[in-house]
């Protein structure tokens, strides 16, 4: 009797018939166990024998019942090394039962080809489906490498691309397998419409596509994926920074020219209603007054609301104006708190924290440049309070020697003391 389980999903159930029965035997209501004589490993090629007696759970000696031997079909699934599992009853004794494990692995992956692309080079797809040599070639992983071979495709603008991949046996227990490509054309983008909206005129909401253009004669109107999502974001961006805080993309929707050359793109935004910004309080400065904070406010209470300039407020114009005076762990926690119907009202909770100074800088990086003409275009220095403005122009000032092709400056925290940090700068020089 054969209990196996073939389903790459691993959803069926097992049918252990012979084993229920074994175990029901002699009267018995209740399962009761029996005892293993022997197990035995087949089938294995690549899979190390010792790794399956010991997942399985099932060994000389030992007492099983049904479900020890449902988890142990269950555990060799897990390896996700086989393509089939059977446990069998080769005999029983008086001893106990020999029982057989027989498996059926996945092929590992030999080599790979690549065939019909042109739009994308071959390192380019290598990095999509993430295939090596050596690794165990499942259904899923075939699935995943063509998912997300395609989604790079959509993204550059080839929605009908196809992607196939065959595989062939080069021995037992080793594939070759071939992605085969057919890109396509890159769909041009005839037609683009904003629905649904009440205030602002589809005009002004179209004007929002940077990324995405409708097609003319003079240019071309490639579609392309990431670009229409951050297309869709400006949209919203849009709204928000003209009053309509809870706008929404209700649904979009792409369909085709009967010939698949052409997209028509409809999107349908819900404007919601106009804002105003309306009393703004603050809590908890003590470093600040509340005359030095209302400075840095980009906005008045009456005026529409304005998420871009709220956000620059609070964010960069109060952030750093703790910064730069060294409340590196300043935290700024804005609430808004509607007001009637059609007034936002702005409270801003500050936790100011501790003056910052800094411990060390670190150059890394260099290896031609000497450290001390890095570190002689920095205006801040160990010992020195943090100060974010100093910072960024000193990081400004070593880009402007024009020796480094990148300049990356970094915060570390030092464990065991929250009163300094190390500042960390790291360098890319420039190939001659």
């Amino acid at each position: 009797m054969i209990f196996k389980n073939k389903d790459l999903n691993m959803n069926r159930f097992l049918f252990l018939f012979f084993l229920i029965v074994l175990f029901l035997a002699n009267g018995y209501s209740q399962p009761r166990k029996i005892t293993i004589h022997s197990v035995k490993i087949e089938g294995n090629i690549k899979a190390d024998t010792s790794i399956i007696h010991l997942n399985s759970g099932l060994s000389k000696g030992k007492q099983v019942s049904q479900d020890d031997i449902q988890k142990a079909v269950k555990n060799l699934w897990a390896l996700k090394l086989f393509s089939d599992i059977k446990i069998m009853v080769d005999k029983q004794t008086t001893n106990g039962l020999d029982l057989i494990i027989r498996v059926e692995e996945f092929p590992r992956l030999k080599g790979w080809l690549v065939e019909g692309n042109k739009k994308l080079n071959k390192k380019d797809i290598d990095k999509e489906i993430n295939f090596y040599r050596g690794m165990v070639l499942t259904p899923f992983r075939m699935y995943k490498a063509r998912r997300n071979l395609l989604k790079k495709y959509r993204e550059e603008g080839y929605l009908l691309a196809e992607v196939n991949i065959d595989t062939v046996y080069s021995d037992k227990s080793q594939v070759i397998a071939t992605l085969k490509i057919n890109e396509g054309k890159k769909v041009q983008v005839k037609k683009i419409r904003v629905l649904g909206t009440h205030f602002l005129t589809e005009k002004e909401l179209k004007k929002q596509f940077k990324g995405i253009k409708e097609d003319r004669w003079w240019r071309g109107a490639d579609f392309n994926e990431k670009k229409y999502k951050k297309d869709l974001e400006n949209i919203l961006t849009y709204c928000r920074k003209k009053g309509f805080r809870d706008a929404e993309i209700v649904r979009d929707s792409l369909y085709y020219s009967p010939d698949k050359q052409g997209m028509f793109i409809d999107v349908y935004v819900n404007e919601g209603d106009q804002y105003y910004f309306g009393d703004v309080t603050f809590e908890g400065n003590t470093v600040f007054t509340e005359k030095e904070l209302r400075e840095q406010l980009l906005f008045h209470p009456g005026e529409i609301y304005n998420q871009e300039e709220f956000n620059k407020s609070i964010r960069e114009n109060i952030q750093n104006l703790y910064y730069n005076q060294g409340y590196l762990f300043a935290n700024i926690q804005p609430k808004e708190i509607p007001a009637g119907n059609d007034t936002v009202d702005i409270h801003i909770r500050i936790n100011e924290g501790h003056v910052v100074k800094i411990k060390e800088i670190i150059i890394k990086g260099n290896t031609k440049t000497n450290e001390k003409v890095v570190r002689r275009e920095f205006k801040i220095y160990p010992g020195d309070t943090f100060n974010r403005a100093k910072l960024e122009r000193s990081v400004r000032d070593v880009w402007i020697l024009n020796y480094f092709a990148n300049v990356v400056p970094d915060v570390k925290l030092i464990e065991g003391d929250d009163k300094h940090v190390n500042l960390e700068v790291k360098i890319e020089e420039k190939s001659t």
